[in-house]
């Protein structure tokens, strides 16, 4: 999995943690502490999100750090 993969991976795991904890960007943003022009960069997947974004969005939306996280398909590793 790249880069680009995975950052494109967590900003959907990350708007879908959003939508069912019925927040815009602009609550999250808020709430979170993460500029909003920082977080709309982030989940348009122009910027990888940081593991300190990632627990304060999960803090927010109620999912653990894991929810966010894609792991690795072992199949394709050998």
């Amino acid at each position: 999995m790249d880069t680009t993969t995975i950052t494109t991976e967590i900003a959907a795991r990350v708007t879908a943690a959003m939508a069912a904890a019925d927040i815009n960007r602009m609550q999250l943003a808020n709430a979170t502490g993460i500029a909003r022009t920082t977080l709309n960069r982030s989940l348009a997947g122009g910027r990888e999100f940081t593991i300190p974004d990632l627990i304060r969005i999960g803090k927010v939306t109620g999912n653990p750090l894991i929810d966010f996280l894609p792991l690795p398909n072992l199949a394709e590793t050998g």
